[in-house]
């Protein structure tokens, strides 16, 4: 990240700060999750003062860009829809069923992410990926959410279209109230689904850094594959649950 920022010289300096964020973040080079150095090394790095860029700070917050985390920092945050999904969430609520079109959906998003990671990634994309991998495998089960959602938009990212990034981390931001739950009792039940869960991820990457789109495709085509027939099955313990009750 050392790299990414420019000095700001001109007037008006807390507007040209935005501009040059906004900027990085639909560029992709600052992607959903990413922390911001710290308030006196971000400013050393645009050569601003602390006010000026404590007001740049307060503009990206309140435009959503950016979010403020009590004693950890602040971060980058997924580009957010315009419209309010409450009606879609609702939906998916009543029939869990609904969920397969929202997973095609994002099925479509990630396969292409996956080929254009293989033909698009940089050294810093490869290192990133097997990173979110090894953080994963690490893991042994819980927090399994938050790392994978980190594995998959780090492909994103690989991609070099950040519209997927924010897609990817929209879509795992909107499903997980519904599914992180049954996540977490998937492989405190089941421990044998998460060396299997490691070896896609594993698949995935290896395929992204040999440069083979087909593979990174089939490979992640494989992973979503596996997730959905484990969801079927959930959906189907849960619909005999309740007629049984």
């Amino acid at each position: 990240m050392q790299n990414l920022f420019q000095e700001v010289t001109v007037h008006r300096v807390p507007d040209k700060i935005v501009n040059q964020l906004v900027a990085l973040i639909g560029e992709g080079r600052l992607a959903p999750g990413d922390k911001l150095p710290p308030e006196r090394e971000l400013g050393e790095r645009l050569g601003v003062g602390r006010s000026s860029l404590r007001e740049a700070l307060s503009i990206l917050e309140a435009l959503g860009y950016v979010e403020v985390r009590q004693r950890k920092g602040i971060f980058v945050k997924g580009v957010a829809p315009s419209l309010s999904l409450e009606p879609l969430s609702r939906m998916l609520r009543a029939d869990f069923g609904k969920l397969h079109m929202l997973y095609e959906v994002r099925n479509d998003i990630e396969l292409a992410s996956a080929a254009a990671a293989a033909r698009l990634r940089t050294d810093e994309d490869l290192e990133n990926i097997l990173r979110c991998v090894e953080r994963l495998e690490a893991v042994q089960g819980r927090p399994f959410w938050e790392h994978d959602q980190a594995f998959h938009v780090a492909v994103a990212q690989a991609s070099r279209n950040f519209i997927r990034v924010h897609m990817v981390t929209h879509i795992f931001e909107f499903t997980r109230p519904l599914l992180e739950s049954w996540v977490d009792e998937l492989l405190e039940q089941e421990p044998a689904s998460f060396p299997s869960l490691s070896g896609q991820h594993r698949g995935i990457y290896a395929a992204i850094a040999a440069g083979d789109p087909g593979t990174a495709r089939q490979r992640m085509q494989e992973h979503f594959a596996w997730s959905d027939a484990r969801i079927d099955e959930h959906h189907r313990r849960a619909y005999a649950g309740a007629a049984g009750a």
